[in-house]
Parts: structure tokens; sequence; C-alpha cells
């Protein structure tokens, strides 16, 4: 095994344990550690998608720096996981789970 995707899920395992320690109900954990483990492991397919679609419809950037590439794709794919991980976060609201309200309401308990 590749030992940055090792680190990479050992991070996320911290993140996860953060997140517990902090109060986050044991569903949400399960739901974001699902998401997380699954961009973690998706990451490599998901930039050379991006950079595929990216390429297809703007064959302009075929003339860009590898540099310039690498950096619109990483904003396209930290875009694409804010909102798929906000339209989580709204499912789970709808569900009658606000994780967002419970995590800032566990780290304001925790300064008190």
């Amino acid at each position: 095994m590749d030992w940055s995707l090792t680190a990479r899920i050992l991070l996320v395992a911290l993140m996860l344990y953060v997140f517990y320690v902090v109060g986050v109900p044991l569903p949400a954990l399960l739901v974001l550690g699902i998401l997380l483990i699954a961009f973690v492991l998706l990451r490599g397919h998901a930039y050379r998608q991006i950079d595929l679609f990216l390429t297809n419809r703007f064959p302009s950037m075929a003339g860009w720096a590898p540099w310039q590439k690498m950096l619109l794709v990483a904003i396209v794919f930290l875009l694409a996981y804010v909102l798929l991980k906000q339209a989580v976060f709204w499912l789970l609201k709808s569900a009658g789970m606000d994780v967002q309200q419970m995590m800032l309401d566990s780290i304001q308990s925790m300064k008190k």
C-alpha cells in the first residue's frame, strides 16, 4: 500500500476520532467517515475524470502548463467536495439531524 494513502486514511481516522471526542453522534460520524474514505479512495479516479472533462470541454486547456491544470482540477475537486458535503449535511438535517449545529454545540460546551 502506498504510504501517502496510508497517511490519508490515518488522518481521516484521526479526524473522526476528534469528532467523536467533541460529541458528534455516531450516525453522523458513520456518514462523514464513508464520505471521507470514498474521497480518499476515489481521489485519483476523480482527478482523471475532472481533468478529462475539463480538457474535452475547454480545448484551450491543452496548452496550459501542468501546474495550472492541476490547480484548476484541485479547485474543481474541492468545490465538488464542498457541494457533496453540504448535500449530505442537508439530507441529514432533513432527516432530523443537524450535524453542523451539533458540532457547534459540542465545541461551545467544551469551552465552558
